[in-house]
């Protein structure tokens, strides 16, 4: 094989250069089309230098989310016992209305405490009549049963 011959090489340029002038167009179309396209490339640079300072915050967030966590764990056992109380509300509201009603309960009762009293009293005034009638009669019959005992087949005593 024989080397090259540099003058093909000097003849051959001119037909290059027509084949790479020919493509001139096409290269400077892609260049502005590349040029529009990375025009937004600052902007996007700037939108991103951006999200990395706010993303930057995240760590501090996350170890404050963890302290609220923490912080509200205390929150079930009290909502745990907020659904107990909930649960017992139409008791307690039964239990409201009775109250309310209470005080005429309480009314009626001393009403009827002192109906109770003035018969107890009259009952004692009874009885202390009846004791008394009783010591009349006792006396009463006091001369009968010295009489009886004296009545022949009874016992002396």
């Amino acid at each position: 094989m024989s080397p090259p011959n540099p003058l093909d090489r000097i003849l051959g340029l001119p037909s290059d250069l027509a084949a790479l002038l020919a493509h001139l167009p096409a290269i400077a179309a892609n260049t502005e089309a590349i040029e529009r396209h990375t025009a937004q490339l600052e902007g996007v640079a700037s939108s991103l230098e951006r999200v990395a300072q706010d993303t930057a915050a995240l760590p501090a967030v996350r170890d404050n989310l963890a302290l609220v966590a923490e912080a509200t764990a205390e929150l079930k056992p009290m909502s745990d016992r907020l659904a107990s109380i909930e649960a017992t509300m139409p008791v307690l509201v039964d239990v409201q209305k009775q109250l309310g009603e209470l005080p005429e309960v309480m009314k009626k009762l001393d009403e009827g405490i002192g109906r109770l009293c003035e018969l107890m009293e009259r009952t004692l005034g009874s009885i202390d009549e009846l004791g008394t009638g009783i010591d009349t009669v006792q006396s009463a019959l006091e001369p009968v049963g010295r009489l009886a005992s004296k009545m022949p087949g009874q016992s002396k005593g």
